[in-house]
């Protein structure tokens, strides 16, 4: 069961997930399709807080809205700031391409173990 906190950021996200599909007119990822999920977070306080917690609850809130199954999303997360005024997590979601997978794949097979 999720905390009554977390309720509510999961109606809060999927209400926001609506208006922002059908304003981009984003489609939905297929099966299988691996997608990058740019993640940018900008807390209210500096109240020790864990980015990381935030993502089965953002995920769970875009699945079957932005992608079929979160099993294909590749979270990264560029920055955790301080905004009083405004908090908010920006995101970016977007297709893996073939480059991008072997691009990937190079980098992997230069590091020296």
């Amino acid at each position: 069961r999720l905390s009554p906190q977390v309720e509510v950021y999961y109606s809060k996200m999927k209400s926001y997930l609506a208006m922002l599909i059908e304003d981009q007119q984003f489609e939905m990822g297929q099966k299988g399709e691996w997608l990058y999920l740019d993640l940018y977070f900008f807390f209210p306080d500096r109240i020790n807080r864990d980015s990381h917690n935030t993502l089965k609850a953002l995920l769970d809130a875009m699945q079957d809205r932005c992608f079929v199954n979160d099993y294909f999303i590749m979270p990264r997360i560029h920055t955790v700031e301080l905004d009083k005024e405004n908090p908010r997590v920006f995101f970016e979601l977007y297709r893996q391409t073939e480059e991008d997978r072997q691009k990937a794949l190079q980098y992997i097979g230069s590091l020296v173990y």
